[in-house]
């Protein structure tokens, strides 16, 4: 879908001029970090679980991602401009189970919204709200089964093993489903 054509649905599912709507595009751009570390860790767990960012995110999303080297850090990628749906909106949860080929129940959904992590799991999604990398890493360990996942590594360096995924820093709003 193009920007004009996300623009006037957006728009208009909000009820909101096109300024305010302007408005909200750039602060959320504005929000948007790129952890290094995170995206070695995600990129980390290919082999061991199959990955996809799940985002409500405008067409040039698909671009930025693409030219700062993040869509191979997972196997699927389901932006809500390509698909027509946003979260949480269960159809876009269930787009990516489609597209990475999982049973909802096998599933650990991860986001910083708890709404969002709400409709996961009223989908049959183990759920895991973000508020931090520790306590995300630790969720995603246990729901893997992964031994020694997040343990404190010498030197005082982050532990996050291997393999290990977290999501804020990557895309604000995007998940991982391993």
């Amino acid at each position: 879908m193009n920007e004009a054509s996300w623009r006037s649905i957006v728009q208009e599912r909000l009820g909101i001029g096109r300024d305010l709507l302007d408005g909200i595009r750039r602060d959320l751009e504005s929000r948007e970090t790129r952890d290094d570390v995170l995206v070695s860790c995600v990129r980390g767990l290919r082999g061991t679980a199959k990955t996809a960012i799940v985002s409500n995110a405008w067409p040039r999303m698909h671009t930025r991602m693409s030219s700062g080297g993040l869509l191979d850090v997972v196997d699927v990628v389901v932006l809500s401009c390509g698909v027509g749906y946003a979260k949480p909106d269960p159809r876009i949860y269930e787009v990516a189970l489609q597209r990475i080929g999982a049973d909802s129940a096998g599933v650990l959904f991860i986001d910083d919204t708890p709404g969002h992590v709400s409709t996961a799991e009223m989908l049959s999604m183990a759920g895991h709200v973000h508020t931090d990398v520790e306590d995300t890493v630790t969720r995603i360990g246990q729901f893997l089964r992964l031994p020694g996942w997040g343990r404190p590594a010498p030197r005082g360096l982050v532990g996050l093993s291997p393999v290990a995924s977290v999501l804020r820093g990557l895309v604000p709003g995007a998940e991982y489903l391993p």
